[in-house]
């Protein structure tokens, strides 16, 4: 598929894989941005109880990822100062898209799992605390998505997590969860609290608690 047939597609185009985007701009990304293999294995908490010592790990994690981050940023510059005459727009528009859609959430995703990662591995030294943020938690959860979200009458919304105009976001009533058809992703009030606000689960947690 070339630039031009991507841009005539853009606004019905489903958003290709990562590695569909990145075969297509092989010279878009200094890194290959992957998923973490640990986010689909164990949530926050569970890796805190596995791996109780691994602190460390995320910690190292968290370094690196942030220095991609501004790799990613630097080669966006490059990239821009590369394709900088007006015949190359569409080539530019097409990598710079793909960093804002793809590379960098991704990266700010695994950062944020490791993060939550170090949480519960210091919640988890002090069982008081843990007790009294796992009620927390629950109490949290139990607060109205309607409050932060305006659902059509059928009970959809546009995603949080990416952009579209015709609403796929469905809102579950009884388990206060949302799911997207459109890109699958999905989560309880506490997850919605922590798009919306940029916040970090704990930070959320306290947010729905006041």
């Amino acid at each position: 598929m070339t630039v031009a047939e991507i841009i005539a597609e853009r606004k019905s185009y489903v958003p290709p894989t990562v590695l569909e985007a990145l075969d297509w701009f092989p010279d878009a990304s200094p890194v290959t941005i992957l998923p973490s293999p640990d986010r689909h294995g164990y949530s926050p908490r569970a890796c805190a109880t596995q791996f109780p010592k691994s602190r460390g790990y995320h910690g190292d994690k968290i370094t690196l990822l942030n220095a991609d981050v501004r790799a990613v940023n630097d080669h966006v510059d490059d990239m821009k100062a590369k394709y900088s005459r007006q015949t190359d727009r569409p080539v530019l528009e097409n990598i710079v898209w793909l960093h804002e859609q793809f590379i960098l959430p991704l990266i700010e995703l695994d950062i944020k799992w490791h993060k939550e990662c170090v949480f519960f591995l210091d919640l988890h030294k002090k069982p008081a605390k843990t007790q009294q943020f796992d009620h927390d938690v629950q109490k949290a959860k139990t607060v109205p998505m309607g409050t932060f979200i305006e659902f059509n009458p059928a009970g959809k919304a546009n995603c949080l997590w990416h952009s579209e105009k015709t609403p796929s976001m469905q809102y579950y009533e009884k388990d206060n969860k949302v799911h997207c058809f459109g890109c699958n992703q999905g989560g309880d009030v506490i997850d919605v609290v922590c798009i919306l606000y940029d916040k970090e689960f704990s930070e959320a947690v306290a947010f729905l608690n006041k």
